[in-house]
């Protein structure tokens, strides 16, 4: 009995250091790194993830982001910032992301309208490639360029596929 509660305790744990933490300090003054700052000037990522698979996003340097996630059929619109050290995180430098209310994250369960918040450090392990600007025009569309597998995959390959 005690050997599976440690193993469901250690494995929501587990689970729960890879997932973005709600409401962190969003609204944080203390400012990130100028390393941070520099690295996030605006573009878009694609990025790998275990649960989620492959997603790929856009970062405005207004503060608009726009996900192509797997399996959608419309890019969610939404918005980021950047914040500095954290003591909820652990981190010292934090991304942060907020989307509609009637959207919903199915990795940590909860459903839009407050920001979520991760760590660079986990989100860079995440990014599989970067390029400036909107390659996809992911920022101004309402429906996806195609229905996105969560396979990992390059820029490159999805943009012969969107030709």
């Amino acid at each position: 009995m005690l050997r599976n509660f440690m193993l469901v305790f250690g494995l929501s744990a587990l689970i729960a250091g890879c997932a973005p933490l709600v409401g962190v300090n969003a609204n944080s003054t203390t400012p990130p790194s100028a390393e941070t700052k520099k690295k996030f000037q605006g573009g878009t990522t694609n990025m790998t993830f275990s649960a989620h698979g492959t997603q790929v996003e856009f970062l405005s340097k207004d503060g608009r982001t726009a996900l192509w996630y797997p399996g959608n059929a419309v890019v969610l619109q939404g918005r980021w910032r950047l914040i500095g050290a954290d003591p909820t995180t652990g981190f010292q430098d934090n991304i942060c992301f907020q989307y509609g209310a009637n959207t919903y994250n199915p990795l940590t369960l909860n459903y839009g309208g407050n920001w979520e918040c991760e760590g660079i450090a986990l989100y860079e392990g995440h990014v599989v490639e970067r390029v400036a600007g909107d390659p996809f025009g992911l920022g101004k569309r309402g429906a996806v360029p195609f229905v996105l597998p969560r396979q990992r995959t390059t820029f490159s390959d999805l943009l012969k596929r969107r030709s």
